[in-house]
């Protein structure tokens, strides 16, 4: 048996941590939170507003279920994702390896310096990297009312800690869900 390994049995195993830039790793990846800030600060300069250069609009302007740059983003197959709205069962036939998240993402191309100079901080390309090998989620949680007529509902597509987001019981109060 080679040292090395023997050298990691002899330890404890690591605790997952907080990605860079973060104080706690235990949140639920909110596309609102975690990617649209980014498009904000580096695209839509070009894919945004009066100009949306390739016909591409990342801006954050809020649609009936999730916003401008994710509906763009999904219905442009800039990610490649588990779909679980497909007919049936979804897409979840047998995928071969290196069919799904950054590696076969076309959107990890253009967060790269060489489209037009873009420079992302470490923890932003971390946070869409992340988000992209997460299956391009919107939401972190089930919880709450998503579609835009709630706009002005007090549960209208909340923020929540990570233990909310996986209690059993509905963190929210909402007389309306009894």
């Amino acid at each position: 048996m080679p040292a090395a390994v023997v050298a990691a049995l002899k330890r404890a195993p690591d605790t997952p941590g907080p990605q860079p830039g973060e104080k706690r790793g235990s949140r639920p990846l909110y596309y609102a939170v975690d990617v649209q800030p980014v498009w904000d600060a580096h695209c839509v300069r070009c894919h945004g507003g009066d100009k949306t250069e390739g016909n591409l609009d990342l801006t954050g302007e809020l649609t009936e279920l999730f916003n401008r740059s994710y509906e763009n983003i999904i219905k442009r197959k800039l990610i490649s994702i588990i779909g679980e709205n497909h007919p049936k069962s979804g897409n979840n036939h047998y995928l071969p390896p290196y069919s799904l998240g950054t590696y076969a993402s076309r959107l990890a191309k253009y967060i790269a310096p060489e489209h037009y100079d873009v420079k992302l901080t470490p923890e932003e390309r971390i946070g869409v990297t992340t988000w992209i090998d997460s299956n391009g989620q919107y939401y972190g949680s089930y919880y709450g009312r998503k579609n835009l007529q709630y706009k002005d509902h007090p549960n209208f597509r909340p923020i929540l800690t990570f233990e909310q987001s996986h209690a059993n019981t509905p963190p929210i109060h909402d007389e309306a869900l009894r």
